[in-house]
């Protein structure tokens, strides 16, 4: 009989045949990250189920498995997705206490990935009756992740109800008040038509029937590097005549961005932020980067502060991708 990893590494080869063998998983038409994010979706899929035939309690390799399900879950998004491992581990003793929040993360996000805004709004109040005002880290991460979320789902009131109530959870932090006001400041805009935008002869306007990602950024921000990867992915994802990514950079060095760009092989417009009409910092109520805005093909802002994550969720609701 074959050791458990075994019969698992089995399971998953099977899976990806299943899902269609490599002509499905890996065709040639396909990018690169296409092909990446299709084989990580066939092992998720995979190692969900094979997680939900395993006995309690939980061995510390089905334990291995629950983290990697409850980390790629967050940061791909795939939230409801989730639902049935979170249905077995629920009353389940064996679970670490990190691992019993990062399911009641995942657990809320399903909530308002199911658009249920009521719900997914009451479980992060109860959330955030439990936090250390001390270590807003997490809790900012919830946060961003949920408010994006309602976004998707088209409820922006909803969105700013997150950091209204994150405010209020951590009164005596005046780094997280100031983070949160930016963020409620820029969410006014989601609905509304963007600001026009040029940078040379480049003009917003111009790129109307695409979704358009407007990126302030620099490449000394280390959010924005950490998110780079991601939103690489996301471009070669949806290249084409339906996406494009423009990237404001608030670097000053054209020479050194130009070189950063192709080491990098980002393949977008980034004019600097000086060589785009002086009003556009001030009309997006950017004062820290990122800040990112999606604008729909009709020039609406749909999105606002998404990572790439959130982008690629929304892309794939309205483009209707796999």
């Amino acid at each position: 009989m074959l050791p458990q990893r075994d019969r698992f590494l089995l399971s998953l080869m099977l899976s990806l045949i299943l899902a269609g063998g490599s002509s499905s998983i890996l065709r040639a038409s396909d990018s690169f990250a296409e092909q990446q994010h299709r084989q990580l979706r066939a092992q998720f899929e995979s190692t969900s189920a094979w997680f939900q035939q395993q006995t309690t309690p939980y061995s510390a390799d089905a334990l291995d498995g629950l983290d990697w399900l409850l980390k790629t879950a967050f940061t791909q998004g795939w939230y409801a997705d989730l639902k049935p491992v979170l249905s077995a581990v629920e009353e389940e003793a064996s679970l670490t206490e990190n691992l019993r929040k990062e399911a009641a993360k995942l657990e809320l996000l399903g909530l308002a990935a199911e658009d249920s805004s009521e719900g997914a709004l009451q479980g992060y109040v109860d959330h955030l009756k439990t936090i250390r005002i001390r270590q807003p880290n997490d809790t900012l991460e919830l946060a961003y992740a949920l408010s994006a979320q309602f976004q998707i789902n088209g409820d922006y009131s909803a969105a700013r109800e997150v950091y209204r109530r994150t405010i209020d959870a951590f009164f005596l932090n005046e780094q997280v008040r100031v983070i949160c006001e930016r963020r409620q400041a820029k969410l006014l805009l989601a609905g509304e038509s963007a600001p026009e935008l040029t940078a040379g002869e480049l003009k917003l306007s111009d790129q109307r029937g695409k979704y358009v990602l407007i990126d302030f950024w620099a490449t000394n921000c280390a959010p924005c590097l950490i998110d780079l990867p991601h939103l690489k992915s996301v471009a070669r994802r949806f290249q084409g005549e339906s996406f494009q990514i423009l990237g404001v950079s608030f670097d000053t060095d054209v020479t050194f961005l130009n070189d950063f760009r192709n080491r990098q092989r980002i393949d977008w417009p980034t004019p600097l932020l000086e060589s785009v009409n002086s009003k556009a910092r001030e009309n997006y109520r950017v004062v820290t980067i990122p800040s990112t805005f999606l604008v729909d093909p009709e020039g609406k802002i749909v999105l606002v502060d998404g990572q790439a994550r959130d982008v690629a969720l929304l892309l794939e609701q309205r483009l209707g991708a796999e």
